[in-house]
């Protein structure tokens, strides 16, 4: 749904960023969802919160918003598309392209 953007300028000088940031946010993801999960203190004020997790997780997976750019091809290939069909970019760009190269290699589970 979002991307976060770094400069290519701050990439070069510290390249571990990007992998930094990689981590942090599907940590903090990660962290979200089992509190959603969470039966026994609710952080939801809502009775029918675990039900309505259970069937998502059922429907569409436990990861409702997989991260990185193996896992979510169709998003980047439609938004590159429209980008260069715009003139946006002077080229139709691949969809690995705009990411840092550390982050394509990472897996999540």
């Amino acid at each position: 749904m979002h991307v976060v953007v770094l400069r290519a300028a701050v990439l070069d000088g510290f390249p571990w960023m990007a992998m930094n940031l990689f981590g942090a946010f599907d940590a903090a993801k990660a962290r979200s969802q089992a509190r959603l999960a969470e039966y026994t203190a609710s952080r939801v004020p809502l009775p029918w919160v675990q039900p309505a997790v259970a069937a998502a997780q059922a429907g569409i997976g436990a990861d409702p918003f997989p991260y990185g750019v193996a896992a979510n091809q169709v998003t980047p290939n439609a938004f590159l598309g429209w980008a260069h069909a715009q003139d946006v970019t002077a080229r139709r760009l691949a969809p690995e392209e705009p990411f840092a190269p550390a982050t394509l290699s990472r897996t999540l589970v």
